[in-house]
């Protein structure tokens, strides 16, 4: 069996979900470190940075969190939790708004892929 006996669809939707929230923990912490290290000292880069957010802020207010975890579930390249996390920090959602829509998406978007893994497992090794 591909994997091992051991290795099940819940092992795999759990280590992919551990690995999510990880992920958005470190992407937000380097993106504010770099922002604070070395956006913040270029008064060109801090200006084009808010003109940015500023011209995020309408879709945010239009899409807000359905539209972000709509952009995590899309199974599109620059999508999931990498891409969601950078776009809600780009468009300046507070961590706690965005890692209340990336982790809900990624639980979607993780199921769907550990459901499609336990499919074709089935039907190439019976």
């Amino acid at each position: 069996m591909l994997g091992g006996p051991d290795l099940t669809p819940a092992i795999i939707f759990m280590a992919m979900m551990v690995f999510a929230v990880l992920l958005f923990g470190l992407i937000r912490l380097l993106l504010g470190l770099l922002y604070s290290r070395v956006v913040c000292r270029y008064a060109f880069m801090r200006d084009k940075f808010r003109r940015l957010q500023a011209s995020g802020a309408p879709l945010i207010r239009k899409y807000g969190t359905w539209g972000l975890i709509l952009f995590v579930v899309l199974p599109i390249p620059g999508t999931g939790v990498v891409g969601g996390t950078i776009l809600s920090w780009l468009m300046g959602l507070r961590w706690d708004a965005s890692f209340l829509a990336i982790i809900p998406a990624s639980i979607i978007s993780n199921g769907l892929t550990t459901l499609g893994i336990w499919g074709l497992m089935h039907l190439f090794h019976g």
